[in-house]
Order: structure tokens, then C-alpha cells, then sequence
């Protein structure tokens, strides 16, 4: 079963600093979690990141089956501060809450507002379990089991056990809920607004703040929530698209892919209208944007191309004569070196580079090859750099006629 909240397709509003710097300020105490007993309709959940719930029922048999195992995250707001949570909401999805229509109570003698911020799918399903029961109690209880019947079987007086969150923030309550959706996801693009939203009051908050960072904070991997937050940037016609099932959210982010190399809506709205019309899959949808961008790019390249691939060329053949030109320097390093030291009588014939006709035969093959490539590299080299060249390659020379005559 999936339920919908019937809730309209969700946009970003215009988020005003001096707006949210009121509704964020962080007054507070030392924030805590302890596990507590609250009566079933004492908090209620207020808009949040997931809008659709699967498997209902079956959750509400699982509940009643093995109990809550996983509890749901309560805050406990002083009324000024749920005030300030309230307006955030409304602020960030466009709904019209208020602080009178949430249940209401008393902590520790001070009063407090209570709202679910993480849970809200166990929510429907205790609500379910309530109203109509579970298939175990309706067989034995009848119609006794509905109204609260079955529940205050499973569990006695009402009381539900919950995480109940003392002394924290609007943000802090609003980061949570996310966290708490990395273990089930909602749907995605309902997630994906979630993140958007977020991230701008994140922005609001600490404007350095980069999307690597904002995905650590909320628990999710930054490719996802980059990819999500590119999302909520789509015409909305797209958007609505998605939500509506008519395309998936998989098309949707090849659309994002290309979107974001190729900023042009008029292709954009191209590609989407014919995937709509002929039922491309989004496997299919995104062969035909790559494609699409291949062509787009060769028809870039063939208008500055030619240049480009002129520096390319001349970058890779002057990369190539430097390294032309550190062999020859490396090559009259080793033998003058080992020359000297033999001259020298600081090394023996055994230890020089004349020791074997196999070694001799290998450094002159080497000066062979640098020799033969020189001509093809001077007119990319300086005047200077040519003079040494040749410098390098007379004064290489008897050397390596002595090695020639040692390999015959």
C-alpha cells in the first residue's frame, strides 16, 4: 500500500535572510536524547522530507507483531522556540501550520510542544493501529479492537516509547530528519527537494558552506545529494513530470547530466518532450543525450578546433623535445662522469661503462636514437636550446666512437 499525503507538488520559496536569521537563531541549551513514554496523540508530525509511505498496513502488523523497533524522534520545544520550528516549515514547503493546531503538554512542570521529527511512516502506522487494529485483535476482539482497542493491548495506557530530544534548534531538528532518512529513503525527488531547501538555509547560516560539507552534516554521500540538489533546479514542468509518474527520477537526472553540460533549456525541453511522447525508458533517454552531447561537442571542436588541436600538437612535440633534450644531458652526465673517474685511476675497466661489449652497445643504440630524433625536434626548441643540442652531441661524439669500436 502507498499512502500520499495529498500535499501539492512542493517548490522552493524565496528564502529571506533577515526571515530566516529570526527563525534560526540558536538559542538554546546543551541538546540530549533520552528514551521516554509519551501518549499516543500527544505530538504530531508537521510537514517533513517524506511525503509518500509504503507498506502501511504491514508495518502496523509488524508493530504489533515485535513491538516499536525502532523508535521515533520527538522533540521537546518550549512554545517560542516550536513557534520558530513551525514558521521554518511553512517557510521552506509552502504549508500553513501553527502552533495552536499541535497537541500540547507539560515536561518536567515547564511547558512544551511536542513534534515528531523523525518517523512520521511509523506514525501512519500507529495511527492505522489505532483506528482499525491488527488482524490478531480484530479476530478476537471483533469491533472492540478498532478505537484504540488493539493499541492499548500492544501497548498499555497508550504510552509510546519514544527518542525524545531535548534543547535543540529548528536547524538542528530540521538536520535529524534527514539523518534519519539515510536508513529508508524517501522518494527520491522528494528527498531531493528536502536537500535543496536545506542546503539554502545551510547557506543562510554559514555561507562558505560547500555541498561536501552539507552531505556529511546531513549523512549522505555528496554524489547523491549533488545530483539532487541539480534536481530541484529542472524546469518544473519536469519536475511535475516526475512527481507524477509520468517519468521516473532516473530520467530526470539524465536530463540533470545534461542540463549541466549543455545549459540550454530549448534542448532541455526537447529531449524531455520526446522521451514523454514516445516512452523512452531512462536507459534509452540517456543514449540519446550522450549521443547528443558527443555530436554537440564535435560541432564545438569543429569551430574552434583546429586551434585548439595546433596547441595540443605544438604543447606535446615541445614536451616531447625537452625530453629528447634531458637524454642527451643524462647520457653525457653518466659517461663523462665514468670517463673521469677512470682517467683517474679512480675506477677499474671491470666497473666502467667499456666493461661489457653488451653495455657499450646499449649507450651507443641510445645515442644513436637521440641523434636520429634531432632534426625532428629543433624547430620546436630555442636558438639556445638548439646550440646546446649540439654542444651535447660533439661533445658526446668521441666517446661514443670509442664505445663503437669496442663493440665490433
Amino acid at each position: 500500500m502507498v499512502r500520499n499525503t495529498g500535499r501539492s507538488v512542493r517548490r522552493i520559496h524565496t528564502l529571506d535572510p533577515d526571515t530566516l536569521k529570526e527563525i534560526f537563531q540558536d538559542t538554546r541549551g546543551t541538546p540530549y536524547t533520552r528514551v521516554f513514554n509519551l501518549v499516543w496523540g500527544s505530538y504530531d508530525p508537521v510537514a517533513q522530507v517524506r511525503q509518500t509511505f509504503k507498506d502501511i498496513i504491514e508495518l502496523s502488523e509488524d508493530i504489533a507483531l515485535r513491538g516499536m523497533l525502532q523508535m521515533q524522534n520527538v522533540c521537546a520545544f518550549p512554545p517560542n522556540v516550536a513557534k520558530r520550528y513551525i514558521d521554518a516549515v511553512n517557510l521552506m514547503w509552502g504549508t500553513s501550520h501553527t502552533i495552536e493546531s499541535l497537541p500540547q503538554g507539560t515536561l518536567d512542570g515547564e511547558p512544551m510542544v511536542f513534534i515528531l521529527i523523525a518517523g512520521e511512516r511509523r506514525h501512519h502506522a500507529l495511527r492505522r493501529l489505532w483506528i482499525h487494529g491488527c488482524r490478531a485483535c480484530k479476530a478476537a476482539l471483533k469491533s472492540k479492537a478498532a478505537n484504540g482497542g488493539c493499541f492499548t493491548k500492544h501497548f498499555p495506557g497508550g504510552f509510546v516509547p519514544v527518542n525524545l530530544k531535548m534543547g535543540y534548534t529548528p536547524y538542528e531538528a530540521l538536520t535529524d530528519q534527514f539523518a534519519e532518512n539515510t536508513h529508508k529513503r524517501p522518494v527520491p525527488h522528494e528527498e531531493a527537494m528536502g536537500f535543496r531547501v536545506l542546503y539554502e538555509v545551510a547557506k543562510q547560516r554559514e555561507p562558505t558552506i560547500t555541498v561536501v560539507q552539507f552531505a556529511r552534516t546531513i549523512g549522505h554521500p555528496t554524489r547523491y545529494v549533488t545530483q539532487a540538489i541539480a534536481y530541484t533546479g529542472l524546469p518544473n514542468r519536469i519536475q511535475e513530470a516526475v512527481s507524477g509518474k509520468r517519468i521516473s527520477y532516473s530520467h530526470a537526472l539524465a536530463l540533470v547530466r545534461y542540463h549541466t553540460e549543455r545549459a540550454n533549456e530549448t534542448e532541455l525541453t526537447y529531449w524531455f518532450t520526446r522521451a514523454l511522447a514516445e516512452q523512452w525508458s531512462a536507459q534509452k533517454l540517456n543514449k540519446e543525450l550522450v549521443a547528443d552531447l558527443h555530436h554537440w561537442k564535435a560541432h564545438q571542436l569543429g569551430m574552434f578546433g583546429e586551434a585548439l588541436l595546433d596547441q595540443q600538437e605544438a604543447e606535446l612535440r615541445r614536451s616531447f623535445a625537452n625530453g629528447i633534450t634531458k637524454g642527451m644531458d643524462w647520457l653525457d652526465a653518466v659517461l663523462v662522469s665514468a670517463i673521469r673517474a677512470r682517467d683517474d685511476g679512480l675506477i677499474g675497466l671491470a666497473e666502467s661503462p667499456f666493461a661489457t661489449t653488451a653495455l657499450a652497445r646499449a649507450v651507443v643504440r641510445q645515442f644513436d636514437l637521440l641523434t636520429e630524433l634531432v632534426p625532428t625536434i629543433l624547430r620546436d626548441l630555442t636558438l639556445a636550446e638548439q646550440n646546446e643540442v649540439h654542444r651535447l652531441s660533439h661533445k658526446l661524439e668521441p666517446h661514443i666512437e670509442e664505445l663503437r669500436e669496442r663493440t665490433k
